[in-house]
Formats: C-alpha cells, structure tokens, sequence
C-alpha cells in the first residue's frame, strides 16, 4: 500500500477526485493551499510571502493596488486563505496597530484606508 501526496491547480481538483474514485481507500483529503508560487523554470514551490495574514493581506492590497476596502472585502480575503470570516475582526485590528490601513468613519459605514506598505520593494 502507497501513500500518495499531489498538488493539483484548483480548477483540476475536481477531475483528480474523480479520477481518484474507486481506486483509493477512503476518502482523499483535500487541503486548500494558500501563499503559494510555482517558480516557472523549476517548478518547485514557494511561499511567496512570509506567510503570515497580516503580510499576506499586505501582499494582497500591493498586488491589486486597493486604496481602500470594506469590512467585506477583509472577510471575503480571509475566506481565500481558508480561514474563518470572523478572523477578519481581528486581521483588521493586527493592520491597523501596524499602521497598515486606517480606520475612517463609524459603525456601519466603516472603510479602510491604504495608509501605507510594509514590505519594500
């Protein structure tokens, strides 16, 4: 018997499993992977941040040249990485102590500010 690990592009997750059906013991689990790059000329893969929410969150907002998000838009980021949406409370509180985005206005009407990036380059 083989235990066998593979790493699949999310559109094809469902062909494998399909694949997969009547052949294996059980069944497969399927793990989502986030803050991952394949390095083009080798293939092999790497984090493409340090790997932690608040630098993928600043990744994420330098990628897409966000100026300013919602509480909306946090929590559909933190749905991405496979986390719960309600870390997204506390994802927001680590970025602004770090003077990543800034708070503007109140209650319901509540956006965030691009203040500024932490990473360089």
């Amino acid at each position: 018997m083989f235990k066998i690990e593979a790493y699949v592009e999310d559109k094809r997750v469902g062909d494998a499993l399909r694949a997969l059906a009547g052949i294996v013991r059980g069944m497969p689990s399927c793990v989502p992977m986030v803050n991952v790059q394949e390095h083009p000329q080798t293939k092999k893969l790497t984090a493409k941040s340090g790997g932690s929410m608040l630098e993928m969150l600043e990744k994420h907002l330098l990628e897409n040249k966000v100026e300013k998000l919602t509480p909306d838009d946090v929590r559909a980021f933190v749905k991405t990485c496979g986390r719960s949406p309600a870390s997204a409370v506390y994802l927001v509180g680590l970025a602004v102590k770090a003077r990543l985005i800034k708070r503007i206005g109140k209650s319901s009407n509540t956006t965030y500010q691009v203040v500024k990036r932490l990473a360089h380059g």
